[in-house]
C-alpha cells in the first residue's frame, strides 16, 4: 500500500468525524482520571486539522498538505 496525500487526507477528514462522534466516551473516560475535557479538546483539535484538510487543493506532494507555521520573533 502506497500513502498518496489524498488518501491522508481523508484519513485525517475521517479521524476527526471519528473523534467528534466519540467525543461524548473520551471526555467520560477523562472524568474518571482528569478533569474531562479531552474529549472536547480532542474534538476541537481534530476539527482544525479537518478544515484545513479540506481548505486544500489537491496535490500529490504530502509535504504541501501542512501549511509551514510562521516563526515566532
Amino acid at each position: 500500500m502506497k500513502l498518496t496525500a489524498a488518501g491522508l487526507q481523508q484519513a485525517l477528514i475521517s479521524a476527526a468525524d471519528e473523534i467528534e462522534n466519540q467525543k461524548d466516551a473520551l471526555t467520560d473516560l477523562d472524568r474518571e482520571i482528569g478533569d474531562g475535557d479531552h474529549g472536547i479538546n480532542m474534538a476541537r483539535g481534530f476539527q482544525a486539522v479537518k478544515k484545513e484538510m479540506e481548505s486544500q487543493e489537491n496535490t500529490e506532494d504530502l509535504g504541501e498538505l501542512f501549511p509551514r507555521l510562521p516563526a515566532k520573533p
